[in-house]
């Protein structure tokens, strides 16, 4: 009898222990899972930030934008300090500028007349939209250097 009582004991410790192993493969299992979903959300979070701008893209295009209503509604100086921010903002300090053609700038602007000018300062901005939008950061930085110094 005694042989017999031992072998339900040797059973139960032997189940205990399939159990319990297959705890923790589960519970691996589980973690895996959840390493994977943890993977595929940050990818598509990683792909739903490469479908939008960075915050400092953004910035710059709503300074430019806000500079463009400022200049139209005769605010000089708030929209050349928007523009001057966005500068700022894509080449902080202690980064060179692009060297950009002043004598250029210069010849366009001979006649003097207000309508012009503030039409070449408007294409300006807004060809500078377009180039931060491409990727063009010192395109879209000599453009608007061009046009605060058309500004002036």
């Amino acid at each position: 009898m005694k042989k017999w009582g031992f072998i339900p004991v040797i059973i139960m410790v032997l189940i205990l222990v399939g159990c319990g192993g297959n705890e923790t493969q589960n519970a691996q299992g589980e973690e895996n899972q959840g390493m994977e979903s943890q993977s595929m959300e940050s990818q598509s979070a990683d792909a739903s930030e490469e479908s939008q701008p960075a915050p400092i893209a953004e910035t710059v295009r709503a300074n430019l934008l806000q500079a463009l209503e400022e200049l139209e509604q005769g605010n000089v100086e708030e929209g050349s300090e928007l523009i001057k921010q966005s500068i700022a903002l894509v080449y902080p300090e202690g980064q060179t500028l692009p060297p950009f053609d002043e004598a250029e700038t210069e010849t366009q602007v001979e006649g003097g007349e207000v309508a012009p000018i503030a039409q070449m300062v408007r294409d300006r901005i807004q060809s500078a939209i377009e180039q931060f939008e491409a990727g063009n950061a010192e395109a879209g930085v000599k453009l608007l250097q061009e046009a605060l110094l058309l500004i002036k």
